[in-house]
């Protein structure tokens, strides 16, 4: 089976029922961009944090931190964000 198709599908749905939450509520959630996340639904492995986002408790710095990704990353979810409300 190719897991990958699957976990995009369920990702899909989570995003959805997120977005369908908060607006219920009255608030907007702001997803990040398509553009980071590969077709399987994984963020791309250049946006991963030293180490490949891979956690380890007995050896942190392996992967340079505990966030997942790297500075990339968190810029263009930034800018995506600022774009979204101030543009």
């Amino acid at each position: 089976a190719d897991i990958g198709s699957a976990r995009s599908a369920i990702l899909g749905c989570y995003e959805e029922i997120v977005v369908d939450y908060f607006s219920k509520h009255g608030l907007k959630f702001v997803l990040i961009p398509k553009s980071l996340s590969s077709r399987s639904g994984a963020t791309k492995s250049k946006y991963l944090s030293v180490g490949g986002g891979i956690a380890s408790l007995k050896t942190p710095a392996s992967r340079g931190d505990f966030s997942h990704m790297n500075a990339e990353y968190g810029r263009v979810c930034l800018k995506n964000y600022l774009d979204h409300y101030f543009t």
